[in-house]
């Protein structure tokens, strides 16, 4: 059986979705697996709060790539695309250094001083997370 182009270009777009659940979801196993209860609850609170972040920062990122790449001239994309990666890239190293610098403050005002160790770590996962949001839109 042989598939269109079409269909191929939708099954690496599906696969692009489906890598960064996938990665979260391997990792909370992996959580799960070595982390107390305690500490697994700790992780968790600080993802909630990397989430939201993620969420706060990256508003438009994806809908400006949906709405104006294919209305832009050929000519023009590129540009676009990596006028929008750079800003993508400083943004989320930014954001992920600011929160690794101010860990014990954050840490603090979670209530839980002891989790800066943690809190530095999940600035990695904050500029994974907000790269891979100009991710989608760039494979459809």
């Amino acid at each position: 059986m042989r598939f269109g182009k079409l269909t191929s270009d939708a099954a690496v777009v599906a696969l692009g979705r489906l890598a960064v659940p996938a990665a979260a979801l391997a990792t909370n196993m992996i959580l799960a697996r070595t982390l107390t209860r305690a500490g697994m609850g700790q992780v968790q609170e600080i993802n909630v709060h990397v989430q939201v972040v993620v969420n706060i920062l990256t508003v438009g990122l994806q809908t400006s790539l949906y709405n104006f790449l294919p209305r832009i001239e050929l000519s023009q994309r590129r540009a676009y695309v990596w006028r929008n990666l750079w800003a993508t890239v400083i943004l989320g190293v930014g954001t992920g250094a600011v929160v690794a610098a101010e860990a014990p403050v954050f840490a603090r005002w979670v209530g839980t001083p002891e989790i800066a160790p943690l809190v530095r770590i999940a600035s990695l996962a904050l500029v994974a997370s907000i790269l891979a949001t100009v991710v989608d839109p760039l494979f459809i």
